[in-house]
């Protein structure tokens, strides 16, 4: 049986972090709303909801949400035996008494938003927590019973320097979760931190210094056992997300709530990001379509080859094969012969992946399979 995943976004956050591009209202009256709207959503998806095999809450921040919002979420979408099922925490919305809630429901794993121990750049970067909060959450989440929970990390920071990650990994790595996810900061357009960095009011790390502090992060995770499965995630044997490596593999999942992102039945499709517009399609009983197309097959193999090998073990050449109804390592044998040669990508045992160096490449590597 293949996996299927469902992914439930919740646009609601206290405040805007600073380089979040993210969906996201801080405009918490809406929530009721946003409520009955998703528990329509819910009911137009019944029959594509069976077999799924994995439930993502991501956000925004999905622990803004009161117990009994939560409740009503899961009493609708009406699931059982789901192999892995995730919220999306910050530690400022977080309280003991949610966290034994999450366990009724059936919430099996945590993913806190960190980014940094240090405090100075948590203000920097507009978070609502300090590190001595999100530190005792983790504690938190330890003694709800949670042991499988991951923490976000964020490098590349304006003015940060390899020192500053370095001290961010001992007090990471002290927090004893078996998932860690390491994701460079970017500027994307719409940002505040893009329309600073426009301004001439921050400045980046440079390119070297950027892998310098990734170099760091593998090292000593991997030293702590954290093995890297993708491309930004680390993780102890046993507890890589299985939700995420669904969207990894090519796999079917569903995507409800304003701005969410399906594919379905080969088909892609992304969610209204106007709330308004959301509720109106809602209410006259149609999906909330915001983009709807079929996924032509040289873009879904381009689409997959991209997706795949973010994995550090890539994928089978007898997946793509079976998928597509052609044989890979003919149909880009001139592309293969190159990045073989230049050391990007290694074929093994009949598994194709990149290599370190393919990973430090990866968008320039992937071009040429467009080609």
């Amino acid at each position: 049986m293949k996996n299927k995943g469902l992914y439930v976004h919740v646009p609601f956050c206290r405040r805007k972090c600073h380089y979040c591009h993210f969906l996201s209202s801080t405009r918490l009256e809406q929530a009721a709303g946003y409520i009955e709207d998703l528990l329509l959503e819910i009911k137009l998806y019944q029959e594509e909801i069976e077999g799924v095999t994995t439930l993502y809450f991501g956000g925004g921040t999905p622990s803004i949400l009161a117990m009994k919002e939560m409740d009503r979420i899961f009493r609708a979408l009406d699931l059982n035996g789901l192999k892995e099922v995730t919220l999306e925490v910050n530690p400022e919305s977080l309280t003991l008494e949610k966290l034994k809630g999450y366990r009724a429901l059936g919430i099996n794993r945590i993913s806190m938003g960190i980014q940094t121990s240090n405090d100075d750049f948590l203000r920097i970067l507009g978070r609502g927590h300090t590190f001595c909060q999100a530190r005792e959450r983790v504690e938190w989440i330890k003694a709800s019973g949670f042991d499988n929970f991951n923490v976000d990390l964020m490098y590349g920071l304006p003015g940060q320097r390899v020192e500053d990650v370095e001290r961010d990994l001992e007090h990471f790595t002290a927090l004893g979760a078996p998932h860690i996810s390491a994701y460079g900061l970017t500027y994307d357009e719409g940002t505040d931190f893009h329309r600073r960095l426009a301004a001439g009011l921050l400045q980046q790390v440079s390119d070297e210094e950027d892998r310098r502090m990734f170099a760091l992060i593998k090292e000593r995770l991997g030293a702590e056992g954290l093995e890297r499965y993708e491309i930004s995630n680390f993780a102890r044997p046993g507890y890589e997300s299985r939700h995420n490596l669904i969207y990894w593999s090519g796999e079917a999942y569903i995507g409800l709530g304003p701005g969410a992102h399906g594919y379905l039945g080969g088909r892609r499709y992304e969610n209204q990001w106007d709330f308004a517009r959301y509720h109106s399609a809602l209410e006259r009983g149609e999906k909330p379509y915001r983009v709807l197309e079929e996924a032509s097959g040289r873009d879904l193999e381009f689409e997959y080859l991209m997706l795949a090998l973010r994995k550090v073990r890539g994928f089978e050449v007898e997946d793509f094969n079976d998928r597509f109804n052609k044989d890979f390592l003919k149909t880009y044998d001139r592309v293969l012969k190159k990045l073989l040669a230049s050391g990007v990508l290694t074929i093994n045992e009949g598994r194709v992946a990149f290599t370190d160096y393919g990973f430090d490449i990866s968008n320039e590597a992937l071009v040429h399979f467009m080609k």
